[in-house]
């Protein structure tokens, strides 16, 4: 790391009298003009009610590795490094870490180059020579500000709001990567497509909140057999999915759970329901190349024909409720 011009290592700049965050704002700047990097950080300094942990680097590599240590709350970025010069610049930094709000820095010159960097995720820009306090002390705000609006939406794009499990949307891009690492490490996957029985029933006999408690309880099993490195999602109405990867250690426990053992509702204020699930396997073997569509697919088919086997005895809910009551 380059020091921080007139600064031993990062910098903190000092807090002032009502200052919003009670923690410095880690700040990384990839800027190679020391009179540049020494424009920012006085700037910095005579920002109101900001406090700032300033770390400098010279050169995008160096950037890099230490955006990958994690703990930084906000980029400003040079275009024009030694080691890359635009619109590559801030692509690196923005692949390498997304979740980091970016400003990149621009000279007047290049403000075109600023406005792309915008639309392709930058938070916004700033001209060389008019950083002045204000300006720039927005900039960060709005910047981190923005960033978490986006991080909420996102992850809210990516979860079913009724169970707090991962939606279609979301299971598909992760159990992608989840594919990638095991085909890498010469693991094998299994892919569970779930269905609950008689939901219909249900919502027809007792309504539709009972119908949604037996989604609440559902997940909530989910979580209790599965592993936190599996992924697991509701991918539409009553169907679920839950990608497992074979390390020897796990074997059929979680589909024999899912297959014999019923959920019971107690919750809703009507009676209680034991509700079974039918499960379709799909397997994706070492070595084997296989799309997460292909193999839910695959999945799909299996749990279609283990409910045409289970559906002559009926709903294990319905037929314990009529036994109960003669």
């Amino acid at each position: 790391m380059t020091n921080v011009p007139a600064a031993e290592g990062p910098e903190e700049v000092p807090a002032v009298a009502g200052a919003s965050r009670s923690v410095p704002l880690r700040v990384l700047i990839l800027e190679d003009n020391v009179a540049d990097a020494g424009l920012l950080q006085a700037s910095l300094r005579a920002t109101q009610d900001l406090s700032v942990h300033l770390e400098w680097f010279d050169r995008l590599e160096r950037g890099l590795d230490r955006l990958a240590e994690g703990g930084i709350d906000v980029s400003i970025v040079d275009l024009s490094l030694p080691d890359s010069t635009g619109l590559d610049t801030f692509r690196a930094v923005r692949d390498q870490a997304p979740e980091v709000p970016l400003l990149i820095l621009t000279g007047a010159e290049d403000e075109n180059l600023g406005v792309v960097a915008i639309s392709e995720g930058a938070q916004d820009y700033l001209v060389k020579g008019e950083q002045w306090p204000g300006t720039l002390g927005r900039a960060l705000r709005y910047a981190v500000a923005r960033q978490a609006m986006v991080g909420q939406l996102r992850q809210l794009a990516l979860v079913d709001e009724l169970t707090g499990l991962h939606n279609r949307r979301g299971f598909v891009g992760l159990a992608s990567q989840l594919l990638k690492v095991a085909g890498r490490n010469g693991l094998g996957t299994t892919l569970l497509y779930m269905d609950i029985d008689g939901l219909k029933d249900i919502n027809d006999t007792y309504g539709h909140h009972r119908g949604d408690d037996v989604f609440v309880a559902i997940a909530d099993r989910f979580r209790q057999t599965f592993r936190a490195s599996d992924v697991v999602a509701r991918v539409g109405g009553d169907e679920f999915c839950a990608l497992l990867v074979a390390d020897g250690s796990q074997g059929s426990i979680p589909i024999s759970r899912l297959l014999e053992e019923p959920v019971v509702i107690l919750s809703g204020g009507g009676p209680p329901l034991a509700v079974t699930l039918s499960v379709g396997r799909a397997h994706c073997a070492p070595g084997e190349d296989m799309g997460i569509e292909e193999l839910m697919q695959r999945a799909d088919a299996a749990m279609y024909e283990a409910k045409q086997a289970r559906r002559s005895g009926g709903p294990l809910h319905l037929r314990r409720h009529r036994q109960a009551n003669g």
